[in-house]
C-alpha cells in the first residue's frame, strides 16, 4: 500500500449526482465496521461482505475518464483477511499499519483490542470526565 492511498479517510474524487459525496463516506464508514465485525467475528460471511463492500467503495471511487478498475480496498481488504486470519506473512505490520490508520478513536480503540494491539496512549470514550482524586464536588467527573 502506498502512503498516500493508505490513508484511509478518502475523499471523494468526482461525484456526479447519482453518487453524492455522502453515500461514499456511508460506504466507508460500513467498510470500517465490517472490518471491525471480520476480526471480532472471524466468519467467512464477514469477510465475503467486506470484499464486498470495498469493491463498492472501489467502483464509486474511480475517475469516470480511467480505464482500469480503481482496486485499492478491494486490495487492501484481502490483505486485511488475511492478516486477521493469521495466513499473512506480516500480519502484524498490516493490522498495526490498518489500525494506525484509523481515524475515529472508537473504531481505532475496538479495532485494537479485537485483534491484540495494546493502545499505548489511554482512550477515553467520553471527553470532559475527569476522576476524581477523593474530594470531587458532586457531579463534576473528568478523566
Amino acid at each position: 500500500m502506498s502512503s498516500r492511498a493508505a490513508r484511509i479517510a478518502v475523499r471523494p474524487r468526482a461525484a456526479g449526482p447519482e453518487q453524492p459525496p455522502e453515500r461514499l463516506g456511508k460506504l466507508l464508514r460500513a467498510w470500517h465496521l465490517a472490518v471491525l465485525r471480520l476480526a471480532v467475528t472471524l466468519d467467512e460471511s464477514d469477510r465475503l461482505n467486506v470484499l464486498a463492500i470495498a469493491g463498492e467503495v472501489d467502483r464509486l471511487g474511480r475517475k469516470p475518464r480511467d480505464d482500469l478498475p480503481f482496486r485499492f480496498f478491494r486490495q487492501t481488504s484481502m490483505k486485511l483477511s488475511a492478516a486477521i486470519f493469521g495466513q499473512s506473512a506480516h500480519t502484524d505490520a498490516i493490522l498495526r499499519r490498518y489500525h494506525a490508520q484509523i481515524d475515529d478513536p472508537r473504531l481505532k480503540h475496538a479495532f485494537g483490542a479485537a485483534v491484540g494491539i495494546e493502545e499505548t496512549e489511554p482512550h477515553h470514550l467520553r471527553r470532559g470526565l475527569t476522576i476524581c482524586s477523593g474530594n470531587c464536588r458532586r457531579g463534576r467527573f473528568t478523566l
